[in-house]
């Protein structure tokens, strides 16, 4: 009993310690290494609540220990339900990881974030809070329609709402877009509560089903398992935007269905085979290449391996028919997409970026050393900017490379077991090893179609199979170091891959972060040596905590946005008047604020080119490089010649002669300028508003 109360109160500690430096970060906009002063500064109502909270977790962690197995039985065995009502809370009282937040700052309305809850806004998640949730909002607040497919708001012209940058629409097709039905009957907020809570909720129970089904059911490391790939950089850094945890979702639900096909009689293969089909488009509807296809090569993996495994339980006539019926559901959901979306497939396929980028990878061999840094991410990357160069942080899963190799090589050669998994798997890995570190020669690159595949997006499929490689290892390996020995391994391959980890992250390295990154990885490669696994899983909760558990806040709504006053004179505007808007000398960010308040807008983020606009704009096709891709761009009024400059990949602007405007049509102007100047004959800006250093315009065409 003492021994179990020792253990308690040392775990509640580290909990409540988690938690204090959770809570700092809601208040400290970049951690500067100072946040115990912030603690001592508290009053002593708050040290009071704080000791309150320990003790609650005491009493918590004393039951569960004394009564572990019990309660893990319970938690197991009811783990679906328990996951029904967490998602109920959550939705109930609007919870999202938004850093919708950021916009205070943007539009210069900076009021207190009262409903951020933990944590802190991050601007690194520019594609979240900056163009994914303004597309959603714009949805809601269409004029014309909620939830269209095509929308009149963006680009200001009928626009594909469904297939780039997916979003929730009235369309039978949303059914292969689940986590987007509730937007249909609830109100805008709990649809987007449900959108974020349920990805993750589903993503951690299907990660955990789908390594119960590689791991022979060993609850302890699918567990792990679970929470690594849920609460890694990877997916929290990228969780709103291209569709990463729908492919992750859908690619383990088509692995899981087709064990249940293979696992049960031909009446209900006919059921699986709906679903099947079912999975196999929903995760076509990603619409992200540069990560579908190589994660698309790894789940074939594991279906061929089930396969193989299964090959006595097919009959060829009865299999056949049932294919047939498969591939012909797949060709219907096609064909209903490409109906409505087949225009805006090819436009996006004939765009310079991305539709023409071609990669024939290498250069990424010292990513694979980035892991250890992602500990820190989450202590320094709230105004940190996603670059070329950064994005390799933030598309690692932490995943003990090479354990997962050496492991692997340990149950192949030391313990011979011949495991086909671990060698179709491996197979694999080396094929996109020699993409991200070498690369391929073009013509290679197009037949594999890794031509579409960045380096960095590929890395993040190299670190999940490392990953699984070492959790599928630990399954198969009854085989440990003795302490000396592991002691011995862990501190070189540490040192080397903390070495690796400066090396890589030259720019952003510090003395301090070798205080958490030393004992972490050291200590994490100890206890998968020694086969301390229930140590590991401590190690395995700590480093998720902070790679991915702190790396988006949680917050209620979306008031930020909604209480703006900004947003409330666009919206009031918009209701009274009809007309097109166009954002002028202010950058992305603030071209993509109109939309959210049902402001048709021009130079909104347009998921694909409007060449018609373009091309009236430049007749010549002088910069159609510039202009014929994915990206926003900024109008700046001048009474040169109209110009276009590419400013980067996804960004450009157009300076755009006075007179041309009339080619817009355009109505209204949101802008930092005063704009009168540019009044002559032909046009006229009128200033009807004034909120904070944004001026509106209404421009009135005198010819």
């Amino acid at each position: 009993m003492l021994n179990n109360l020792i253990k308690s109160f040392f775990y509640s500690f580290i909990i409540s310690f988690l938690f204090i430096c959770w809570k700092v970060l809601s208040y400290e906009k970049v951690i500067n290494y100072s946040f115990v002063y912030k603690f001592l500064e508290y009053t002593q109502v708050t040290c009071l609540v704080l000791l309150v909270f320990f003790l609650l977790v005491l009493l918590i962690v004393f039951i569960y220990i004394n009564k572990s197995e019990i309660i893990n039985e319970y938690i197991y065995k009811y783990r679906w339900i328990i996951a029904v009502i967490a998602l109920f809370f959550c939705v109930t009282f609007k919870i999202s990881g938004s850093s919708i937040g950021s916009w205070s700052y943007v539009t210069q309305e900076k009021t207190e974030d009262t409903d951020l809850l933990v944590g802190a806004n991050r601007s690194v998640h520019a594609d979240e809070y900056c163009v994914y949730t303004p597309l959603t909002i714009s949805q809601f607040y269409n004029k014309n329609q909620k939830y269209p497919y095509f929308s009149d708001t963006l680009r200001a012209t009928k626009t594909d709402t469904f297939i780039v940058y997916g979003q929730p629409v009235k369309d039978l097709l949303v059914l292969f877009r689940p986590f987007h039905i509730p937007y249909l009957f609830l109100d805008l907020e709990r649809g987007f509560s449900f959108y974020w809570c349920s990805r993750i909720i589903v993503l951690f129970m299907l990660t955990f089903e789908f390594f119960m089904l590689f791991t022979r059911k060993n609850k302890l490391l699918s567990f792990v398992s679970s929470v690594l790939i849920t609460f890694s950089p990877t997916i929290q850094w990228w969780i709103s935007v291209n569709s990463l945890v729908e492919m992750i979702i859908f690619g383990e639900l088509f692995v899981l269905v087709l064990n249940l096909y293979l696992n049960s009689k031909y009446k209900l293969r006919i059921l699986f085979c709906v679903l099947l089909s079912y999975t196999t488009f929903a995760y076509a509807l990603t619409f992200y290449p540069a990560w579908q296809i190589p994660f698309a090569y790894m789940f074939s993996v594991f279906a061929i391996y089930l396969i193989v495994e299964n090959k006595d339980k097919f009959c060829i006539k009865k299999d056949g028919v049932i294919f047939v019926l498969y591939i012909i559901m797949l060709a219907l959901f096609i064909y209903l997409l490409l109906l409505k979306s087949g225009n805006t497939i090819h436009n996006v396929i004939s765009t310079v970026y991305p539709g023409k980028r071609i990669s024939n990878g290498g250069g990424g061999f010292l990513d694979l050393f980035h892991y250890p840094y992602t500990l820190t991410l989450t202590l320094t990357a709230v105004s940190f900017y996603m670059n070329e160069g950064t994005w390799g942080l933030f598309t690692s899963f932490f995943d003990f490379f090479p354990l997962g190799i050496i492991f692997a090589a340990i149950v192949l050669f030391k313990q011979k077991i011949k495991n086909k998994l671990l060698i179709f798997t491996l197979f694999l890995y080396a094929f996109l090893f020699l993409y991200v570190s070498f690369g391929f020669p073009e013509i290679i690159s197009k037949i594999t179609l890794m031509s579409h595949v960045t380096p960095f997006r590929s890395f993040s499929v190299l670190s999940f199979i490392n990953l699984f490689l070492l959790i599928y290892s630990l399954s198969l390996i009854n085989f440990k170091f003795n302490l000396f020995k592991s002691i011995i391994y862990s501190s070189i391959l540490s040192y080397i891959m903390i070495t690796g980890t400066i090396i890589r992250n030259t720019n952003y390295y510090s003395h301090y972060l070798l205080i958490i990154l030393i004992p972490v990885v050291f200590f994490s490669f100890l206890f998968l040596f020694a086969g301390k696994k229930k140590k590991f899983v401590l190690m395995v909760l700590l480093i998720s905590f902070f790679c991915g558990m702190l790396a988006n806040p949680v917050r209620v709504g979306l008031k930020p946005v909604l209480n703006n006053s900004l947003f409330t004179n666009i919206k009031e505007l918009t209701t009274q008047s009809d007309g097109s808007w166009m954002v002028e000398n202010l950058y992305f960010p603030v071209n993509n604020y109109p939309i959210m308040a049902g402001a048709p807008t021009i130079n909104c983020t347009n998921t694909y080119p409007n060449l018609d606009l373009m091309y009236s704009l430049d007749p010549a096709k002088k910069y159609e490089n510039i202009y014929n891709r994915y990206g926003s761009f900024m109008f700046v009024v001048t009474e040169e010649e109209t110009k276009f400059e590419l400013v980067n990949t996804d960004l450009f602007n157009i300076y755009i002669n006075v007179d041309d405007i009339i080619k817009l049509n355009s109505r209204f102007v949101l802008t930092n300028r005063n704009l009168e100047q540019f009044n002559n004959s032909k046009i006229s800006f009128i200033k009807i508003k004034e909120v904070c250093e944004y001026k509106i315009y209404e421009i009135k065409y005198l010819s």
